[in-house]
């Protein structure tokens, strides 16, 4: 039963409009999920952060706004200021019409 259903999925998968239909839908999710994960990564580090100084007692640890801000800035001064990954930079500006290196470093942020 297995066998069929892959033999069917790969069937079908392997249709040229199918494909074209399912990147028109990576291309529509990539444009509204990418932006938002990636702006996410400093503040689940600074929850990560934040969590260990709630476990480890007498350790001073500041809001996680602060954290977060902290972390942006120590992720920005480790970048070059013109950051470019190549291929990736562009295909991501394709997919989203988003600069990735002003998502990575959260320069125009609003």
């Amino acid at each position: 039963m297995q066998s069929f259903f892959a033999s069917v999925l790969i069937k079908v998968l392997s249709d040229p409009k199918v494909q074209a239909l399912l990147l028109q839908i990576v291309d529509r999710l990539a444009a509204i999920l990418l932006p938002k994960l990636a702006a996410v990564i400093p503040a689940a580090v600074a929850a990560g952060i934040k969590a260990l100084g709630d476990i480890i007692p007498n350790l001073d640890i500041p809001g996680l706004d602060d954290l977060t801000e902290v972390v942006r800035g120590g992720i920005n001064g480790l970048l070059p200021k013109d950051i470019d990954i190549p291929i990736l930079s562009d295909a991501f500006e394709k997919a989203t019409g988003f600069d990735l290196s002003d998502i990575i470093t959260g320069r125009n942020k609003p």
